[in-house]
């Protein structure tokens, strides 16, 4: 049996690409870190000036912001769904209102122009 025996190569160039590549993967778990951080908190301001139970005063992350944001437009819709056909009922109660008070006057001039045209 033959032995073969390497001489030179790049054997040093595969440990430098897995080094690279755990640093790339690092970096971004880093990154993802501190973008999750700032989306997800919820922790009291730094500056305290203010009592810990006022919660208004407390520092939430952009996730939160985000969907009391939506709480508050689904109300606002549900308030107009609700409220737009009630409007519109009372808008044709007084369009009505208005016609039937106006039923009693007597209108002359469609009389004159009809005798005109004889």
């Amino acid at each position: 049996m033959s032995t073969i025996i390497q001489s030179g190569g790049f054997a040093g160039v595969v440990a430098t690409i897995g080094k690279f590549t755990v640093t790339i993967v690092i970096s971004i778990f880093k990154a993802l870190y501190s973008a999750l951080r700032s989306t997800f908190q919820i922790r009291p301001n730094p500056n305290k000036d203010y009592k810990w139970y006022n919660l208004l005063k407390w520092k939430y992350g952009h996730l939160w912001v985000y969907i009391w944001l939506c709480i508050k437009t689904c109300l606002y819709l549900i308030i107009f769904v609700f409220g737009g056909p009630i409007v519109i009922v009372f808008g044709i109660a007084y369009l009505y209102m208005k016609l039937y008070s106006k039923l009693d006057e007597r209108n002359d001039a469609v009389e004159k122009k009809s005798d005109n045209s004889n």
